[in-house]
């Protein structure tokens, strides 16, 4: 892990000491669910991670059908949470990266007084669980919530450090430091309020116009009923996730020679790189990146067979629209199952799916894989991935996720 830069430890000293409270609250009882009229959820996270949370504030929802529920997203993921029917308000906020610390937390205060501590909340939801990069703790701190719950800066050790002393910001946290994935660990946090879970299917709430565009947009390219239609996500958030695009063109022609139809997703980033997997590939390919927005690309992927791709957005969207997946991975197999991009934590949330990965990391690599660039995920093969495609398009699986089991809790800080 690299050090940050000391002008940057120095500025989180710095709001550190200035602006925490010295002391950590006295413990608070717990919570009464009838005194909880006006909510506020912060998630300033990526497309995956917004995924991972629909059970989250369905359930939130059903355990307060009468409560005011603001939810806090980025700018970029309002399209896939604009019609979420679980929430009364929406509200984007455009974090500053928090490589500029004392920028990011004057701006998280700023915006929350003047458009959140107005709002009298009863209660605010942090339900990150690896660290806070975009000040979202501030956020709820000057919001003013009575109450505020978030996971523990003593979860992870890197959290511990870049985080330390934001438990002074929360009224109550949750110390789980068990291994579960992601959508466990959203859950979780609602048993620590007293909360029942009924589901934990993932949700992506689209459009009769959405639905529209994806009929055209496959009748314009004379897809059939019949036909096969495989998506390729060829992206990532993280460029150590990213299988080289030299061995996506190689599948593609594979798939293309067995008569099946692919589709490449992606964003406006990613443009140029579909641009030359379709050359690559040739005829045959729908490339709607840069051109689809996120609940158009969900209704595109609900008409599909089959999604080969890496860790991602899109990933995560197929495994809510039910389409069986092939996910490339760099994560050892033996690795830590808490590191930030562990397979555990973010596989799709899924009965009908397919890892394939490396048995073990190259070089150095043995919890995680932390290159800057793509490195054990080299280590997948052509063959490995074409032969889980050609299983997973046998088999046609649309199994749903069985619903776990979570123990209800509660603890506060």
């Amino acid at each position: 892990m690299n050090k940050p830069h000391p002008v940057t430890r120095l500025n989180r000293f710095a709001i550190r000491q200035l602006f925490l409270q010295k002391k950590p609250k006295a413990a608070c009882t717990a919570l009464d669910s009838a005194s909880l009229k006006r909510i506020l959820v912060i998630r300033l996270d990526e497309i995956g991670d917004v995924i991972l949370m629909s059970p989250f504030l369905r359930e939130l929802r059903r355990n307060l059908p009468h409560a005011n529920i603001t939810l806090i997203v980025k700018p970029a993921v309002y399209n896939l949470v604009e019609h979420c029917p679980y929430v009364d308000n929406i509200v984007r906020f455009a974090a500053t990266s928090w490589r500029y610390p004392l920028r990011s937390f004057l701006q998280a205060r700023r915006f929350a007084l003047q458009t959140l501590a107005c709002e009298r909340y009863d209660l605010s939801l942090h339900p990150r669980w690896d660290a806070d990069w975009s000040g979202a703790a501030f956020l709820g701190y000057f919001s003013g919530a009575k109450h505020r719950l978030a996971f523990s800066e003593q979860v992870s050790p890197l959290k511990s450090i870049v985080n330390r002393g934001y438990d002074r910001l929360f009224t109550h946290t949750v110390s789980d430091t068990a291994v579960k994935h992601e959508v466990e660990r959203n859950l979780r946090m609602l048993c620590h309020l007293g909360f029942s879970i009924e589901s934990d299917d993932l949700e992506i709430w689209t459009a009769n116009e959405d639905s529209v565009y994806a009929n055209k947009t496959l009748t314009a390219h004379h897809v059939a009923p019949e036909d096969t239609v495989v998506v390729l996500g060829i992206g990532a958030g993280h460029r150590n996730k990213c299988w080289p695009l030299e061995r996506f063109a190689e599948l593609g022609r594979r798939l293309r020679s067995c008569g099946h139809t692919l589709l490449v997703l992606g964003s406006e980033e990613e443009t140029d790189l579909a641009n030359q997997l379709q050359t690559e590939i040739g005829v045959g390919v729908i490339n709607v990146a840069g051109q689809a927005t996120l609940r158009q690309s969900a209704e595109l992927l609900a008409r599909c067979h089959l999604f080969i791709g890496n860790d991602s957005g899109p990933m995560h969207m197929a495994a809510a629209m039910h389409v069986p997946i092939v996910e490339i991975c760099s994560h050892p197999k033996t690795g830590s199952v808490d590191h930030e991009r562990s397979p555990v934590r973010f596989h799709p949330w899924t009965s009908d799916y397919v890892l394939v990965q490396p048995d073990t990391g190259s070089g150095r690599c043995s919890d995680g894989c932390d290159a800057r660039s793509a490195h054990c995920i080299r280590n997948v093969t052509v063959d490995m991935v074409h032969h889980a495609a050609t299983e997973q398009i046998t088999k046609g699986l649309h199994a749903g996720v069985p619903l776990r089991q979570y123990s209800v809790e509660f603890s506060a800080s």
